[in-house]
């Protein structure tokens, strides 16, 4: 990734990495509570890797769509 066309730092880069990775787990733990699938006070452990399941896969869309969308405001 790049900004204003110079490299992200290795910092920069984990920061966003961690940040997109929060967001997801979040609103991944939110979608399973919605729908009644996350048994968090019953089950923690099945309740957690539910959500890592459900965010490992929307990471990488979230992390892709962060790119295009990086990409296209260098081609204006």
């Amino acid at each position: 990734h790049r900004h204003e066309g110079l490299p992200l730092t290795h910092k920069a880069f984990l920061l966003r990495l961690v940040v997109t990775y929060s967001v997801t787990l979040l609103i991944s733990a939110l979608t399973l509570l919605s729908i009644d699938q996350l048994d968090l006070f019953q089950d923690p452990l099945i309740a957690f890797k539910r959500t890592i399941l459900v965010a490992f896969p929307a990471t990488f869309a979230a992390t892709a769509l962060d790119s295009f969308a990086h990409r296209s405001r260098y081609r204006q």
